[in-house]
């Protein structure tokens, strides 16, 4: 782990892509030779599925035969784009306005955002021009308009024509816009370019904030000695000098600043803005921490940010990259000799034993190994049963196939819900030494998460699993507009990338780093707080998930009220009752008698 914007989501993904790029355009290369048709069918298919990683192989083979048609060099531009490559994308565009006569205004409009985004400004307001002289109108989503809208504040100005506030809410709002590549480019010009005067202290935060989040330390250097200047011990600057010197690669220093905040109990005290800016200093000093090697200190810092805030997302991934480093510098986890590929799955294990036998009915036949990691403490710390150590004896028949991780002890530094959750979720690793292979594909999923064998069919490497959701009762499912259908619930990718980056933020992270690209549809079934109302309570009260708006699963008989309301018929919005068929896992079919009390009405077939 290296200083510098540590905890880095998108370049952790492209860190993998690079591994995988050289080898996926090799095979595509090898394809188009024997069989163009084949490619461009594959080409098709990658599109079809939203699948970035072939669509950028097949559409960098096709390119590069100049063998592209409309329709694969426009799935090709949006893969390029998906993936931040601006350049690219402007320059595969290009190639194929060469070809028209007259190009429609919105393909000149798409164009100028491309080259804006890979900092060519003028050409990019050129092309802009282009498209209003023939009148084009913008009809698109909102957050596109409003993206275009500020992109063209780019093509109308220079940096240095700008004042240092509105500089600074340029690059605030492209950032709030995720346009990164091209507020980065124009960050770039305007501290090369800079307006004239000392920036305000305000600004100076501001703008070394954002070129800290951009990789930009050099530059934003004379920005942090302006803040110090202005304001050297507050929260703000603290925070801008620890990630300098964490960027420096000056740990110590860096460390020492750090070590001066105050305890987390003054924060309580802080009016809103304020704490917004204490949290970002902890979280300063958690990448500080993890830079130096202070996993165990870096856990604690941000496992305290999580609890405090769930919906903080960056201190969230943050602790999961940490556990994850955290567990595999611990083991010893050598590669097993070669062989071919082997398809195993990781689960945490509370004592969800229908699920389980639900799982081996319908994974056992395709699935080489399952890992089960259980704890004898709950994610909230209490101490539980390890229940699956009493049910070995009844799958003694399956030998290897159910490999079991028992965690009789939590290390300290997993003093919070959130951190003990992915740890135990993490150290399914464990049972994996000398057993599994780098090319395996692993299935990271939880224990009410079945797969389907069909979503395996195509996807090979990482993505996201989304499946049918169903909750309290195996056929109170989730209608298809809900926005619990059909929800991401697990991930797939192969073991090398498991070895590198950790259970949990591979899946909740990683695999999810393209939003709605890369991921696998109708993937299989997720049966989320499925049994009674004693059993429903006792598994919340021990997951990390206790945010107040599930108060009401702590409390059984608040559970048990709710439960005969839907036997009722007064089911919630977005939720109905289904009928059991061939949408249902085989288990759940067959076994329909068995499975009466959690099933809502008679669940047959009508």
């Amino acid at each position: 782990m290296r200083g510098g914007r540590l905890f880095d989501i998108e370049r952790d993904y492209r860190a993998e892509r690079r591994l995988d790029r050289q080898v996926d355009e090799a095979a595509a290369e090898a394809l188009f030779a024997a069989d163009p048709e084949a490619l461009r069918a594959q080409a098709r298919t990658a599109a079809t599925r939203r699948d970035l990683r072939s669509m950028l192989a097949t559409g960098a083979v096709l390119r590069r035969h100049k063998a592209l048609d409309g329709q694969s060099r426009d799935d090709y531009c949006g893969a390029l784009r998906a993936d931040g490559r601006f350049g690219e994308a402007a320059a595969v565009l290009s190639e194929g306005l060469a070809l028209q006569a007259d190009p429609s205004a919105g393909a000149l409009v798409e164009y100028a955002e491309f080259l804006a985004a890979d900092g060519q400004f003028d050409a990019a307001r050129a092309s802009a021009q282009r498209a209003s002289a023939i009148g084009w109108k913008d009809s698109r989503p909102d957050n596109l308009a409003r993206r275009a809208k500020w992109v063209s504040r780019f093509h109308r100005a220079a940096p240095s024509t700008l004042s240092w506030e509105e500089a600074r809410l340029a690059v605030e709002g492209g950032l709030m816009l995720q346009a990164e590549s091209v507020t980065k480019a124009f960050l770039v010009r305007l501290l090369t370019e800079p307006p004239a005067g000392e920036p305000p202290s305000v600004d100076a935060i501001g703008l070394a904030r954002a070129g800290h989040q951009l990789g930009l330390h050099d530059l934003v250097r004379p920005l942090v000695r302006r803040a110090y200047e202005a304001a050297p011990q507050g929260d703000a600057v603290v925070e801008l000098q620890i990630q300098s010197l964490s960027a420096d690669g000056e740990a110590p220093a860096a460390l020492a600043l750090a070590a001066g905040l105050p305890p987390l109990s003054e924060d309580r005290g802080l009016e809103e803005s304020a704490l917004r800016q204490r949290r970002r200093l902890r979280y300063a000093a958690a990448e500080a921490q993890a830079a130096a090697g202070e996993l165990e200190s870096a856990i604690r810092t941000l496992g305290a940010l999580v609890t405090a805030d769930r919906k903080d997302y960056a201190p969230l991934t943050a602790l999961q990259r940490c556990t994850g480093a955290y567990v595999l510098e611990r083991l010893d986890l050598p590669w097993a000799p070669p062989r071919p590929p082997k398809i195993i799955n990781l689960l945490p294990f509370y004592n969800e034993r229908t699920l389980l036998e639900m799982r081996l009915q319908e994974m056992g036949e395709w699935v080489d190994h399952f890992v089960i990691v259980e704890a004898a403490t709950t994610f909230t710390g209490q101490p539980k049963p390890l229940n699956f150590e009493s049910l070995r004896g009844a799958y003694a028949d399956r030998g290897d196939q159910l490999l079991h991780v028992a965690l009789r002890g939590i290390p300290d530094c997993m003093d919070t819900a959130w951190a003990r959750d992915f740890y135990q979720r993490d150290m399914a690793v464990a049972a994996l030494a000398g057993l599994w292979r780098p090319d395996d594909i692993i299935l990271i999923t939880d224990a009410d998460e079945i797969v389907d064998r069909r979503a395996l069919e195509y996807w090979p490497h990482l993505a996201s699993l989304r499946m049918a959701t169903s909750k309290f009762f195996l056929n109170y499912c989730a209608e298809p507009k809900s926005n619990h259908a059909n929800r991401r619930s697990g991930a797939i990718c192969r073991a090398e990338t498991l070895a590198r980056h950790g259970v949990t933020y591979v899946r909740t992270a990683l695999s999810a780093a393209r939003k709605d690209w890369e991921t696998v549809p109708a993937a299989g079934w997720h049966f989320t707080s499925i049994g009674d109302a004693e059993g429903v309570t006792s598994k919340f009260n021990a997951y990390a998930h206790q945010e107040a708006g599930k108060v009401e699963l702590r409390d059984a008989a608040a559970v048990g009220d709710h439960l005969t309301a839907i036997r009722a018929g007064r089911y919630e919005p977005g939720w109905s009752r289904r009928p059991v068929d061939e949408r249902f896992p085989r288990f759940v079919r067959d076994n329909q008698a068995l499975l009466a009390p959690l099933l809502l009405g008679d669940g047959a077939a009508e």
